[in-house]
């Protein structure tokens, strides 16, 4: 963690956050101050993908083979020569892990890479909030990763607490 000092016209925040995120994810401003917990909304769930025995770049989807999105990345490493490696996407996430003997793979989805998902991006409307009531109402609903218990009060005297996260929707 680390102190951060934002002052601009319109902003002046003072708080902590995490390398490399910006902004400050819980500190105070003129009239706020906020601080959150984990309050451990399941962000994440992981797929077993069938994988085509034939083609292990295929997995099976709605009935039919579908092609795993693959990228390679080139990863210097001191003292030796660079290495290539291959990451595998389903359309339902990172492959983490194959499974090549049964013909299986396994992806993550999180909603930590979803659109307007990154860590602690909600934090920049968290300290632009002047009292609890626009805490909860703007700046809470803009908190999407990671899932917290995100706890305030205003120089009015004001305490709120709301649970934040983007959750999966889930049938079944």
């Amino acid at each position: 963690r680390y102190i951060i000092h934002l002052n601009a016209p319109g902003w002046n925040v003072i708080g902590a956050s995490e390398v490399p995120f910006v902004g400050v994810a819980l500190g105070h401003n003129e009239r706020l101050a906020w601080g959150f917990t984990i309050v451990g909304t399941d962000q994440q769930d992981v797929y077993v993908e069938e994988v085509n025995p034939a083609n292990s770049n295929e997995v099976m989807s709605k009935g039919k083979w579908e092609a795993l999105k693959i990228v390679r990345e080139e990863i210097k490493v001191k003292d030796g020569a660079p290495q290539t490696i291959e990451l595998k996407f389903s359309r339902h996430g990172v492959v983490f892990h194959e499974d090549r003997k049964n013909n299986r793979a396994y992806a993550l989805r999180t909603a930590l890479v979803e659109p307007g998902t990154a860590p602690y991006l909600g934090g920049l409307a968290l300290s632009q909030a002047g009292n609890c009531s626009e805490f909860l109402d703007k700046a809470a609903a803009a908190w999407k990763a990671p899932s917290e218990n995100l706890i305030c009060a205003d120089v009015d005297g004001n305490i709120a607490w709301q649970a934040s996260a983007l959750t999966p929707s889930r049938q079944g």
